[in-house]
């Protein structure tokens, strides 16, 4: 190996794990670029139990980081915080000290804590991926009051961790503003805008196998496709409004929830609106096989409220819908996603969550969809802002740059 990071080692923790799907489709990449560009590579992550033992993922992403060269370490999550960190600190603090890593990237808040207090005895330098701003977003996504003591401790901590940072990630432009604007970020620290990375290897226009058998009742028609997470800070009331006003004004219309959320929920939306069950499907799919069930949609579809912590956010599925050559339905006021659509020419970002505002921007999708370019700039979207091996190769040059400070 002879990147810029030969010779060096990385200690990678993430609290979100490896297992679902976010982690899974973001970090492996990243550890991959990193040991193209040379570095020795150790992963630590937080997995939840579900995900673990026979049935589960867990062999089967232990066999690819074992081909990649990326030793794993795996705490399970215990949904105590308290309890996390204190196995956190002992897993950090034992690794530290056998292979005296280089630098700790630590992905978002928690990991920061962890190898700000027991990894840096030995030199390491500390790697900040805060991703988005987590204790804002617990705000945001109602877990917590601004006036809760926790949101008051993690503001302390954040401050603390962009104080001792040796670089700083954040996912989008607008994000980084904010910690410029409000003062946040000590002057000389490294920062860079490094967007939730897509494995275009993986998701493409015309993924390997064709279209699954399961979506075959959809086929045909025009698909508009939702697809992970549908809580929390997510508009589910409004993607599933959007959802019936589509089928109810498109005869052409179907509906395609991908989601490892509970379905019921869903579904109930869905026909209390007058969905019609044979115009719509709710699916849980492994991680490999979504591709194939994204890439024959008509649209993609994804509202998140707006909101202070959105504004350092990058949804996945952004890149995922765009690098299988799929357009995008979204709503205003996260991070980046109403630039880089303008830009490419790539969806439409709705004014409003009614109906007027839905059918303008179906009307634009439409008008997209006339284009038989469309799929190929999208494509080139992806590629040019999302790549998950360039997103590899930046992070690797920020930490070359750390460990020679």
């Amino acid at each position: 190996m002879s990147g810029a990071g030969a010779g060096k080692r990385i200690l990678f923790v993430s609290y979100d794990g490896v297992l679902g799907g976010p982690g899974r489709s973001q970090t492996i990449p990243y550890l991959r670029g990193y040991r193209e560009e040379g570095w020795a590579v150790r992963l630590l992550s937080y997995e939840k139990p579900e995900h673990l033992g026979e049935g589960g993922p867990e062999e089967e992403v232990a066999a690819e980081l074992r081909a990649e060269g990326v030793p794993w370490t795996i705490l399970p999550w215990r949904r105590s915080m308290l309890l996390d960190f204190a196995a956190g600190l002992r897993a950090v603090g034992r690794l530290v000290e056998a292979e005296r890593p280089d630098v700790l990237h630590a992905r978002s808040y928690v990991p920061a804590l962890l190898c700000d207090l027991a990894g840096r005895r030995r030199g390491a330098r500390l790697l900040f991926d805060m991703r988005g701003f987590w204790p804002d977003e617990r705000v945001d996504g109602g877990l917590w009051s601004p006036s809760h003591p926790l949101y008051r401790l993690w503001k302390r901590i954040e401050r603390r961790l962009l104080r001792r940072a040796d670089g700083v990630v954040v996912l989008a432009e607008a994000g980084a503003r904010v910690l410029r604007e409000e003062g946040l970020l000590p002057p000389g620290t490294p920062l860079e805008v490094i967007p939730c990375g897509t494995d275009l290897g993986r998701f493409r226009p015309e993924p390997g196998g064709g279209p699954p058998a399961g979506l075959a009742p959809l086929l045909g028609g025009r698909i508009f496709c939702f697809l992970g997470a549908t809580g929390t800070w997510y508009l589910l009331p409004e993607m599933l409004d959007f959802a019936a006003r589509a089928v109810r004004e498109d005869p052409a219309a179907s509906v395609l929830f991908l989601t490892e959320d509970p379905a019921g929920a869903i579904r109930e939306g869905l026909a209390a609106r007058g969905v019609p069950p044979d115009r719509s499907l709710v699916a849980r799919v492994p991680h490999a096989e979504v591709p194939r069930w994204i890439a024959p949609s008509h649209a993609g579809v994804f509202f998140i409220r707006s909101c202070r912590s959105k504004k350092a956010s990058c949804p996945t599925k952004l890149g995922e819908f765009l690098a299988c050559g799929v357009p995008v339905v979204t709503g205003p006021g996260v991070g980046d996603v109403e630039a880089v659509l303008g830009a490419g020419r790539a969806g439409a970002v709705v004014e409003g969550y009614g109906e007027g505002a839905f059918d303008a921007a179906r009307g634009e999708i439409l008008r997209l969809r006339g284009d038989p370019g469309l799929a190929a700039r999208c494509r080139a979207l992806a590629e040019s802002r999302f790549d998950a091996r360039e997103g590899a190769r930046r992070f690797s040059a920020l930490c070359s740059g750390m460990a020679g400070r």
